[in-house]
């Protein structure tokens, strides 16, 4: 399971908002925004400031990439899930 933050970068290029910018906007570390440039995890409080400077909801800034393993793999014919 992981999550990407190219939207955030994409995001920040149309409004043409510098990462330095954005960490002294929002009260951010230059540490916590490459861990964001790493899809690294970060806290939540992180994504909530970055959102409020950017005007935005979580979903602008980023999205859920799930991994191969994690995907449930359905049978011809099987229309249920499987139990977990």
């Amino acid at each position: 399971m992981g999550v990407s933050y190219n939207k955030l970068f994409k995001l920040m290029i149309d409004k043409k908002i510098r990462k330095g910018e954005l960490c002294r906007a929002a009260g951010i570390s230059s540490g916590s925004l490459l861990k964001i440039s790493k899809d690294e995890n970060i806290y939540v409080d992180i994504l909530v400031r970055i959102c409020g400077v950017l005007g935005c909801d979580f979903g602008d800034i980023m999205e859920y990439v799930p991994d191969e393993n994690s995907v449930i793999k359905s049978e011809p014919g099987n229309r249920q899930l499987p139990d977990l």
